[in-house]
């Protein structure tokens, strides 16, 4: 943070949620304290990314290892959404494993409380990446699901060691997503998403 400036919306964000947010598989907030003009988040100290571990593990990774992994990220991804939390940017740095193997959701520091659902959220979420389709045309009005798109992002990732979609731009990435999916671009939009997911899924299970 920088002196004089006060707490950056994002830290006071992610504090905030996580102090109401209690689950195995969510990193702790263990406390906040300012010192001066500096604002600090103390969290429990895991040094392993998934992005880590995908990475620099020298074989594939087991399908147990992956099922293991995936069935903890969405035991914490279905905490936060029962307690009406959008994370908004799953990927696998945002996603920590202990030694013991225990996976912990982290950096919630653009996710977004639904109490009272706004009639437009920011579009400006979640890494390209692991972007859903309708953020990418700019689709203002969302819910939980975005996470989950993110989710099976994640999961093809383990599977395969890179990234599914890896588009330079958001215009990229859609096309990207049509052209696996084989979905026309110049059909009906919502028909056109309902099989971005199902052809999107099928990949995945034909992955395993």
């Amino acid at each position: 943070m920088i002196p004089g400036e006060g707490a950056p919306c994002s830290a006071i964000r992610e504090a905030s949620i996580l102090k109401e947010l209690n689950h195995v598989n969510i990193v702790c907030l263990h406390d906040v304290v300012q010192s001066h003009n500096l604002f600090y988040l103390i969290m429990e100290y895991i040094p392993i990314t998934l992005q880590y571990f995908i990475t620099k593990y020298p074989l594939d990774l087991p399908i147990d290892d992956i099922t293991i992994l995936s069935y903890q990220l969405l035991l914490g991804l279905s905490y936060c959404h029962g307690n009406k939390i959008i994370h908004r940017d799953i990927k696998p740095t945002n996603i920590l494993i202990t030694r013991n193997g225990v996976l912990k959701i982290a950096d919630f520091g653009l996710s977004r409380s639904m109490t009272i659902p706004p009639r437009d959220l920011s579009t400006n979420v979640i890494s390209l990446w692991y972007r859903p389709p309708e953020l990418l045309i700019n689709n203002k009005v969302y819910d939980y699901s975005i996470d989950i798109w993110s989710v099976g992002c994640v999961i093809s990732e383990m599977f395969t060691r890179n990234a599914i979609f890896q588009g330079k731009n958001s215009k990229s990435q859609f096309v990207l997503i049509i052209r696996v999916n084989n979905v026309n671009e110049d059909r009906n939009l919502e028909l056109s998403m309902k099989q971005v997911f199902h052809h999107f899924f099928m990949i995945i299970l034909k992955i395993t």
